[in-house]
């Protein structure tokens, strides 16, 4: 059995700690009821504190994780504790078909998919058209709704009119592996033919600022916090994978996939 029904927004997570971790002993209890002979957990780099220059044979010290690595963590420790044959595998910033998360589909849409009360209120102040598409959560996060090409369309000529967009939301300055969801079942498959018990999807790491540039041909300058996101763990089972030096695929590998995922996102949006 494959679980990843943990739910991945990070900053709901640290608003909420406690009712995300009932989500993770809700997790564990429908795990129990299936008890399966082999469990492959999907889990998160952000297990990590620091998730720079690690790998899978690092202790990892709880007290120092946010709320929601902690509670992942919580279910890596249960499983492994639990499920004679597991396999759990740790994912770095992902993208693919469908994927609505992080800054490759912020690139691509633009649409911020959640606005807080702040700044809903401000957009809301210069001009209300997009108000129509948002519905306010039990969160306290306004959400947008499911759009079709037509008002997608219009939407994005809002955002790009009020001079805000999805890609506000990221420091131009931040380190993030991009990992290609396309990958995933093979490595999963490779990693269980080969008996691997832990596995952290690594690959080479990029600033915002190169893939913006590789992309666009232009400069992202956007510096939101005194410490941007440095992501940049390995695996020791690199070499078992293709890969080199911690890593699974290199930069240039990362870039070429992410261009081409643009491109089609990008051609199916017209």
């Amino acid at each position: 059995m494959v679980y990843s029904g943990v739910p991945a927004e990070m900053f709901l997570a640290n608003k909420d700690p406690e009712g995300d971790l009932a989500i993770i002993k809700n997790a564990i209890e429908n795990i129990k009821k299936i008890m399966p002979e082999k469990l492959v957990l999907i889990s998160t780099v952000a297990v990590y504190p620091k998730p720079n220059g690690v790998d899978e044979t690092d202790v990892i010290r709880t007290e120092d994780l946010s709320a929601y690595g902690k509670n992942r963590r919580y279910l890596e420790q249960w499983v492994e504790e639990n499920v004679k044959d597991h396999l759990i595998v740790r994912l770095p910033a992902i993208y693919g078909i469908h994927m609505k998360k992080n800054f490759i589909y912020d690139y691509i849409h633009v649409i911020p998919a959640m606005l807080n009360q702040a700044k809903y209120e401000e957009l809301k102040e210069k001009d209300p058209f997009f108000t129509k598409y948002y519905t306010l959560q039990d969160n306290g996060f306004y959400r947008c709704g499911n759009l079709d090409k037509e008002d997608a369309a219009k939407l994005r000529e809002y955002f790009k009119r009020v001079g805000f967009s999805a890609l506000n939301f990221t420091d131009s300055r931040s380190v993030y592996q991009f990992y290609a969801l396309k990958y995933l079942w093979a490595h999963i498959e490779r990693a269980m033919k080969l008996g691997i018990r832990k596995l952290n999807l690594a690959v080479e790491p990029l600033s915002v600022q190169e893939v913006y540039a590789y992309l666009n041909g232009g400069q992202f300058v956007n510096e939101l916090a005194k410490e941007p996101f440095d992501y940049d763990f390995h695996t020791i089972h690199a070499e078992e994978f293709g890969g080199a030096n911690g890593y699974l695929f290199s930069k240039e590998q990362v870039l070429g996939d992410l261009a081409e995922f643009v491109k089609e996102q990008t051609e199916e949006l017209r």
